[in-house]
């Protein structure tokens, strides 16, 4: 538990997922009958980023040590990755450059979730504003805390195209263009609208 950070903490982190600290501030007020400010909801989410940062930083020690200590055996890990491009603010309050966030999202493959759906399996997913050198690191590292990465036999990577996203940590990552982009190349390529049709029905 974070030193400091109230019972209720999860909700607090659950609503400045998709709210601004002042409108979780009084969110919590109005249905936990609990006082926090905008200001103390930030300064938890410091705490819980700067935990997190700590917890990532062992990982990659670990790793680096021989000293990983994911156990999960698969013949093949497959990933996604993106980034996502976010306005900023400067201290004070000004809008500055836009920065990218990296995401990445591994996952064993896929499950039934329902009659025709289908959902990701174990799906991990990992973010960072760090550098793509740093990011990779990272990103394998949490690879090597889940898995035996000795028997993984093949990791295939989606991705945009990205240079960042094609310069992975492990060389025998094979690397692909994810399923939105390939349909994006197409619609872009084909003026036909019934030869797009086709391709699209036969690459499905």
């Amino acid at each position: 538990m974070l030193v400091g950070v109230p019972a209720n903490r999860n909700l607090i982190l659950n609503t400045v997922s998709e709210a601004p600290y002042r409108v979780t501030a009084e969110m919590i007020r109005s249905t936990c009958g609990q006082t926090v400010s905008h200001g103390g909801v930030w300064n938890l989410i410091q705490q819980l980023g700067e935990r997190i940062s700590e917890e990532e930083k062992v990982t990659i020690s670990e790793m680096n040590a021989g000293q990983a200590k994911g156990t999960a055996v698969i013949p093949v890990l497959f990933e996604g990755m993106d980034g996502v491009w976010l306005r900023m603010q400067g201290k004070d309050h000004k809008r500055i450059k836009k920065q990218e966030m990296k995401v990445s999202v591994m996952y064993e493959g896929w499950e039934k979730d329902g009659k025709k759906n289908s959902r990701l399996s174990n799906k991990k997913v990992l973010s960072g504003m760090e550098g793509s050198k740093e990011f990779h690191e990272k990103r394998e590292a949490q690879i090597h805390r889940n898995y035996n990465t000795d028997e993984i036999r093949q990791r295939i990577l989606n991705g945009d195209g990205g240079s960042w996203i094609k310069d992975p940590y492990d060389p025998d990552v094979i690397y692909q263009l994810d399923r939105f982009h390939i349909y994006q190349e197409i619609k872009r390529k084909i003026s036909n609208k019934e030869a797009e049709k086709r391709i699209i029905e036969l690459f499905d």
